[in-house]
């Protein structure tokens, strides 16, 4: 219901609620007692909240005034993306009718990279500037590389690793995004019927191997196999010991949360867990990015991630209390316990810790293609799930929503990919 915006509508706003303050502005009460503002917007037909800003007590007349002009700033950037999308859907349309060529066994890489690059623009899942960084770094590597004009039926992982080892070797970094536009392409390839499978994964062995790095060359190690993820995901459930290491393994893995995130998580701060929009708001003071800008980190639960928490035994204010006895001030479940658990207990040592859901649903998420050959997710999104900052400035500046919903369907894919409801 609409409230008109006052000091002490402002004061009175419990922790937890929601205010509507008018001119699509909503208000959210922290439980820090800061307010977080947001404007609802409309983009292809669904409603979006952008971010306006995060406003602390105490509240006066100039805290209202600065949320209708941080709200107009954010509308002016609103409408100024409404007008690039309309430009983006006329070469959408532009580029939807101009003749494709029919990829078959026989198509180069070449070719398979140029179908998907259409696909990829005439359905906006990359902005400009990522189409022409990426296309650049295309032309740079690739495009002189022989076997790139080669049948993509012929690439093998020796191939890949002799070109990308090198590269990766001296600039890890650069070797990871060519590594992964090469993975985009080929599974555009083999959704396509042009190969019958990836050959990434072995190529990336290869390198790590050569490199005199482990197999997984992250500090976190993660399990990458879907098979793997799902087998480990049963086997909590069946971890003897205590319940609360049980639990926190299960939240963790289902929200891709860190260690310390779900450990200390606390019962005040889930809202609507029998309702539709089940959420976990994680105080920003207890996040790795502590800006306050960025308000309180909120993840919308998978349905069946809200209804397990419906029926979680309740000890406390904790979620998951460690010992009695132990000394410790919250008395949470112990960093060690859970590390513990998952090497010697699960028998994941040297395979995946707990922080590895993290490393595992970014990467699987980013390889994620649908049945059109598309990828699922924009980086963008997957980031917002893990409370990333973005590595474009300007995308930090201006894109001040945090792809709530978007993030929102990260989660259910990953939920339903962990109990092997989708492929």
């Amino acid at each position: 219901m609409s409230q008109q915006l006052t000091v002490a509508a402002l004061s009175a706003l419990a922790p937890g609620a929601r205010l509507s303050a008018g001119r699509a502005v909503y208000l959210r009460k922290n439980l820090d007692r800061s307010i977080s503002a947001t404007l609802r917007v409309k983009r292809a037909g669904k409603q979006v909240d952008l971010k306006v800003g995060v406003f602390e007590e105490p509240f006066s007349k100039a805290t209202v005034a600065q949320v209708w002009r941080d709200a107009d700033v954010v509308r002016a950037a609103a409408d100024k993306q409404v007008a690039v999308r309309k430009a983006r859907a006329a070469v959408k349309e532009e580029i939807a009718r101009a003749p494709v060529g029919k990829l078959t066994p026989a198509s180069t890489v070449a070719e398979c990279w140029a179908a998907f690059l259409v696909d990829v623009k005439a359905n906006a899942r990359w902005t400009d500037r990522n189409r022409e960084t990426n296309v650049a770094r295309i032309d740079k590597h690739f495009v002189p590389w022989p076997l790139w004009h080669r049948p993509a039926a012929e690439l093998t992982a020796d191939d890949i690793a002799a070109k990308l080892g090198p590269i990766t070797r001296a600039t890890p970094a650069q070797g990871r995004k060519l590594s992964g536009l090469l993975r985009l392409t080929l599974t555009y390839a083999r959704v396509k019927k042009v190969i019958n499978a990836v050959p990434m994964a072995d190529a990336l062995e290869q390198i790590a191997i050569t490199s005199g790095k482990r197999a997984s060359a992250r500090h976190h190690h993660a399990l990458l196999d879907v098979g793997e993820l799902r087998a480990l995901f049963r086997a909590i459930d069946h971890l003897p010991g205590s319940p609360s290491v049980r639990g926190a393994l299960k939240l963790q893995a289902w929200t891709a949360t860190r260690t310390t995130e779900v450990r200390e998580a606390r019962w005040a701060e889930f809202f609507d867990l029998d309702g539709d929009e089940p959420r976990w708001a994680i105080p920003r003071e207890r996040m790795k990015i502590k800006d306050a800008a960025r308000g309180d980190h909120v993840l919308y639960l998978a349905p069946q991630t809200a209804a397990w928490l419906r029926d979680l035994p309740r000890r406390g204010e904790l979620l998951f209390p460690g010992r009695p006895g132990e000394g410790r001030q919250d008395n949470a479940v112990t960093d060690n316990a859970l590390s513990q658990a998952m090497r010697r207990d699960l028998g994941m040592d040297g395979k995946h810790v707990p922080h590895g859901w993290r490393s595992s649903l970014k990467t699987l998420g980013t390889r994620a293609i649908g049945e059109d050959g598309r990828p699922l997710f924009t980086d963008a999104w997957i980031e917002s799930v893990l409370d990333h900052l973005p590595d474009d400035s300007v995308e930090a500046a201006y894109d001040r929503g945090r792809h709530t919903e978007q993030a929102a369907r990260v989660l259910a894919w990953w939920a339903d990919l962990l109990e092997g409801k989708t492929a």
